[in-house]
């Protein structure tokens, strides 16, 4: 079995905000790169699950 853990997914810096009231400005969040996202997008579901 072949373990693939970075080759489909991005880090993305993101900043804080009224809109994004749980990230700090800077924090770096991992998403897996399976749909094209919005950065606001990877944001609220990366916190909404």
């Amino acid at each position: 079995m072949k373990s693939s853990i970075c080759t489909s997914c991005v880090f993305i810096k993101a900043s804080g905000g009224c809109m994004r009231p749980l990230i700090k400005n800077g924090d770096v969040i991992f998403v897996r790169k399976k749909f094209n996202y919005r950065l606001g997008d990877i944001v609220l579901y990366e916190i909404n699950g």
